[in-house]
């Protein structure tokens, strides 16, 4: 696979002009991406979307435009329909934020890309490509957003938004604040028949709100969620440095939200060898499915050295769509997090397929997390599932608690 970045609309135009009359074979894919909110459209994350992209053609008869106004372009002459359908997928969820990736109720969003079958549809993409040469592609620099935001109530009465001017000094602060004080934890809970709510383990993570409040900068962490993606590999490093000083060989099972590159870090090999053995399996290690799309074949390595090692690995940040595109036997997961919403509790052809998708990964391995009514509970007992993770079953395990997860 070529990529061309430099002139990449001149050069765009003179090969699919070459096409005309040679086109059969190739489809052209157009990532309309000039269309993502300016906070998901960064150097950074369009970065990522060209190596997801390099990854997935790799070898193959294909060609990589970057475009002035972020849009990207492949052309690719093959056979494999299937190839394309799993591109547009992983970087659908990699913009999974963004309204551009999925509507408001869910479904896909048909803006995010064009497929064009060049053998039947070359006129329409030619004239989509001199559109885009006629333009006037030029960088204009924005008006700066608002620097302050509204706190939440019972907040800091300012909070800025997470730029990269502040990022240097949260590094410098995150040195000498203790990260066990904004550890928390929630049960992941079995419901079985009508008995209560028994804790199977607890999952371990850093409160945000607690940290920003340690911070002398009044900064939202979450306003800049690839800021925040960068941060959390530097928490990461002190989540595993706090617990590795606690005693938790003989404490109940947890699990604990870590990124990929983490799992290589000198950090986790220290507490690795810190772990008796025997114990390693009561812990679990949550890695997010966007994580796993930026680096499919860096996962795969270190889900097999992390589970060689005795942990095991649970999948995070499923949805019903994204659920249903995951084979564990690919993935070799041991768990997987399903978010529950509403719409999962109608009956229509996409509650059978998901319900499919269910059954194909195995009952007692999914976990239904988001869990904020009783309805949530009532769902999972009904396809199957018996382990849940929720506000709802906060309430039941501990009802004088008045912490929020």
């Amino acid at each position: 696979m070529k990529t061309v970045a430099n002139g990449a609309e001149a050069k765009l135009l003179e090969i699919t002009s070459s096409l005309r009359s040679s086109s059969d074979g190739y489809y052209a894919l157009h990532y309309h991406f000039s269309r993502l909110q300016e906070e998901f459209r960064s150097d950074y994350q369009i970065k990522i979307a060209v190596n997801v992209l390099s990854d997935l053609f790799k070898g193959l008869d294909a060609v990589l435009f970057i475009l002035k106004d972020f849009d990207i372009i492949v052309l690719y002459n093959g056979s494999n329909r299937g190839l394309l359908e799993k591109s547009i997928f992983q970087l659908r969820y990699l913009f999974m934020d963004d309204a551009l990736a999925y509507t408001d109720d869910g479904y896909e969003n048909e803006d995010f890309c064009s497929v064009y079958d060049l053998e039947f549809q070359w006129r329409d993409f030619f004239v989509s490509c001199k559109r885009k040469v006629g333009q006037d592609i030029v960088e204009i620099e924005k008006e700066p957003a608002k620097d302050v935001i509204q706190s939440p109530k019972g907040g800091r009465s300012k909070l800025h938004i997470f730029s990269p001017a502040y990022l240097a000094q949260i590094i410098t602060e995150l040195k000498s604040i203790d990260i066990g004080s904004c550890l928390r934890s929630q049960p992941i809970c079995a419901v079985l028949k009508d008995k209560k709510p028994k804790t199977i383990f607890k999952e371990v993570y850093t409160n945000i709100n607690n940290l920003q409040n340690l911070l002398s900068l009044n900064v939202d962490l979450m306003s800049s969620k690839t800021l925040f993606k960068y941060l959390t590999k530097i928490l990461d490093k002190k989540v595993l440095n706090s617990l590795k000083e606690q005693e938790i060989n003989n404490k109940n099972p947890i699990s604990i939200n870590l990124n990929i590159k983490t799992l290589f870090s000198e950090e986790f090999a220290e507490f690795d060898s810190r772990i008796n053995p025997k114990h390693k399996s009561s812990i679990i290690i949550e890695i997010h499915i966007a994580d796993i799309f930026e680096d499919i074949q860096k996962f795969l390595t270190a889900q097999k050295e992390v589970q060689n090692l005795g942990y095991r690995i649970c999948l995070d940040g499923l949805d019903n769509i994204s659920f249903m595109q995951i084979d564990r036997k690919n993935l070799g997961f041991d768990l997987a997090k399903l978010k529950w919403s509403p719409e999962m509790g109608t009956k229509s052809s996409k509650d059978k397929n998901l319900t499919e998708s269910i059954n194909r990964c195995g009952k007692n391995r999914i976990i239904l997390c988001h869990c904020s009514s009783k309805e949530a509970i009532d769902y999972g007992k009904e396809v199957g599932i018996s382990l849940f993770q929720g506000r709802y079953l906060d309430a039941l395990v501990n009802p004088t608690s008045k912490v929020i997860n």
